[in-house]
C-alpha cells in the first residue's frame, strides 16, 4: 500500500513535464528579451555618452574652428585629468579623423593652457567608423538646417551658435553618406 502505482508514477511525471515545459518556454522569452535589449538599446549608451560630452564641450567653448576631419573648440572646458571635475580653465578641445591601417577613428583631444607643460594634454578615443564632421545650424529665413556657414576650402573660424546640429558621418564613398551619430546642441537659452 505504500507503493507508488503506475497511475500516480505517470501523473507526476506529466506534472513534471508540463513544469519543464513552462520553465523553458520563461527562459526563451528571457533569452529574446535580452537580446532586444542589447540590440536596441546598447547603441544608445555609447551614442548618449558621445552627446553628452559633446554638448558640455560645445556650452564651454567660445570659438569653433571647423575642417573636414577637424573640429576645434577654443573656450574654458578645462577639466581636472585626475578626478574629471569641471575647472573651467583656459582650453582647446580638438575632435579629430584619424586613419590607422584604414580604419578611421573619432579622436578626443584636450588642451588645458593654464596648467604647466608636461600635464596639460589628455587623447580620448571617442568611437570608430567616423570619416568626418558635418556642423550645421538653422537659417533664419527657411528654418532648415545648413551647412553653408562653412567654406569647404578653408578652416573657418565663428563664435559657437546658440543652436546648432553636429552630424558624424561615416565613409564618404557609401551612397548616401551614412550618419553615425547625430547631435544637437542648444548651448544658449532664448537663441
Amino acid at each position: 500500500s505504500r507503493a507508488v502505482t503506475l497511475v500516480e508514477l505517470v501523473v507526476s511525471m506529466t506534472l513534471a513535464a508540463a513544469l519543464l515545459v513552462s520553465v523553458i518556454g520563461v527562459l526563451s522569452r528571457l533569452t529574446m528579451t535580452r537580446n532586444f535589449l542589447m540590440i536596441r538599446h546598447a547603441p544608445a549608451t555609447w551614442s548618449f555618452r558621445v552627446c553628452e560630452a559633446i554638448r558640455r564641450d560645445f556650452a564651454s567653448a567660445r570659438h569653433i574652428e571647423l575642417s573636414g576631419r577637424e573640429l576645434r573648440l577654443v573656450g574654458f572646458g578645462g577639466q581636472s585629468f585626475e578626478t574629471g571635475a569641471m575647472e573651467h580653465d583656459r582650453s582647446v578641445i580638438v575632435y579629430h579623423v584619424m586613419d590607422v591601417r584604414g580604419q578611421t577613428y573619432l579622436v578626443r583631444r584636450v588642451q588645458r593652457l593654464d596648467e604647466p607643460l608636461g600635464r596639460d594634454i589628455a587623447v580620448d578615443l571617442v568611437c570608430g567608423g567616423i570619416a568626418s564632421f558635418d556642423l550645421q545650424v538653422i537659417e533664419p529665413r527657411t528654418k532648415r538646417w545648413s551647412s553653408v556657414i562653412w567654406d569647404e576650402r578653408r578652416v573657418k573660424r565663428i563664435a559657437v551658435p546658440g543652436i546648432c546640429r553636429l552630424r558624424l558621418l561615416g565613409d564618404r564613398e557609401a551612397d548616401p553618406v551614412p550618419v553615425v551619430l547625430e547631435c544637437v546642441i542648444v548651448t544658449r537659452a532664448g537663441e
